[in-house]
């Protein structure tokens, strides 16, 4: 009786640290810090690629905790992710755009309000079954969660330096439906992202673009309406390679109007 053979398992390991200073309007400047350490590993069966990853992580000096495990099989242009799974919503083109500062800020642009299946680096995650498939530019996801009851659907498409996407996520009550597009564009050294978010009739609309003003400094910025926010989320962040590790300072502007900073540093190992 024929057996599928087996290859070596593949074990990596791999780190991300940050520290800096954090100050928000009316309060007490913190010093945050944070480590992260992914454990990958990865076999070949034939012609299936099966493979996992746990993520390690401590921020601001607590104890390091694990997250939920998230696994994988691979098989030509179609990839099955299960456990703690990427998320069409979160993994979108463009969903993001262009955030700020060394830790990314404070994420006020970002219009998945609502996702239920996002990865988390420190909990659970959705515990569901993704499945992605990506051919001529074309890429289509798909996500079920039994545990948050939902479902997610994303199609994107790259042609040349624009990339479109939408997505969805289904929910069983109205509160959990998400609709959200984003369209990008590259042009050289700069880019540019426009995103909107509608979370069960709440809207968010968002323009962010990047790029770079010397040779190892890039600038960043995005500017995010909500609707019932008392005023326009804004950030301005700027980036200093410095060639294994990465500069990053921001000013931001909360949808209430609270002024953010922050300003730090970034390597991998």
């Amino acid at each position: 009786m024929a057996t599928a053979s087996v290859a070596a398992a593949d074990i990596t390991l791999g780190g991300f640290g940050r520290f800096g200073i954090q100050k928000a309007e009316g309060a007490d400047a913190t010093v945050d810090s944070r480590v992260s350490i992914d454990i990958k590993g990865s076999a070949e069966a034939g012609d299936l690629t099966f493979g996992g990853m746990i993520r390690l992580r401590s921020t601001d000096g607590g104890t390091a905790t694990t997250n939920g495990a998230q696994l994988h099989m691979k098989s030509g242009a179609m990839t099955v992710f299960a456990g703690n799974i990427p998320g069409p919503l979160d993994s979108m083109a463009g969903v993001y755009g262009y955030t700020v500062g060394y830790s990314g800020g404070t994420f006020n642009g970002l219009v998945t309000d609502g996702d239920s299946m996002a990865f988390t680096s420190n909990g659970g995650g959705a515990n569901g079954l993704q499945v992605n498939y990506s051919m001529s530019g074309l890429t289509v996801k798909a996500a079920h969660s039994p545990q948050e009851k939902d479902e997610q659907f994303v199609v994107e498409y790259a042609m040349g330096a624009m990339t479109a996407a939408a997505g969805a996520q289904m929910g069983d009550v109205a509160a959990d439906d998400v609709t959200v597009a984003s369209l990008s564009y590259s042009l050289g050294d700069w880019g540019m992202t426009i995103a909107y978010g509608d979370n069960n009739g709440t809207t968010k609309t968002t323009l962010s673009a990047g790029g770079n003003v010397a040779a190892a400094t890039s600038l960043q910025f995005y500017a995010s309406d909500k609707d019932g926010a008392t005023d326009t989320a804004f950030g301005v962040g700027v980036k200093h390679d410095l060639g294994g590790a990465t500069l990053g300072a921001a000013y931001e502007s909360t949808y209430t109007g609270t002024s953010v900073m922050e300003a730090g540093v970034t390597f991998n190992f």
